[in-house]
């Protein structure tokens, strides 16, 4: 939080900032967006979630920078897995019907720190609330 306050010192009131934070998990390209959305996010009020242009360049983020280089089964195994709470092979192979979920999430908490852990050993992990609305779609 020290870090977010130093990034953004004097952006945000205290209310933005702690609703920001809440929002996007610290995660800081997301913070930024929300700086740039701010103006925006006041003329309209609610959440910043909720905000039009804050939404899309989300979107356009997720697209673009850390959703791009990853396998087909990567996205599916993420968009399944979307509804849950974490990420858990067993179910992920349950939703897809498929058996190979365990190796794919491996593969990709190896490459990317998007995924936060839950329970390191039993290899389950969590997206991001804004990541996971992204595929709510």
């Amino acid at each position: 939080k020290a870090e977010t306050r130093s990034f953004h010192t004097g952006a945000f009131t205290p209310e933005e900032r702690h609703s920001a934070f809440g929002m996007t998990g610290g995660w800081p390209a997301i913070l930024q967006i929300a700086r740039l959305c701010l103006n925006d996010w006041r003329n309209v009020g609610g959440e910043i979630q909720n905000v039009p242009s804050f939404a899309h360049l989300v979107r356009e983020y997720y697209c673009t920078e850390v959703l791009a280089d990853l396998s087909e089964r990567e996205i599916v195994l993420l968009t399944d897995s979307a509804i849950t709470e974490s990420i858990d092979p067993n179910l992920c192979d349950a939703i897809s019907q498929r058996s190979d979920s365990a190796g794919v999430l491996a593969a990709l908490v190896a490459r990317q720190t998007f995924l936060d852990p839950v329970d390191i050993g039993a290899n389950r992990w969590q997206m991001p609330r804004l990541l996971r609305d992204f595929f709510h779609g």
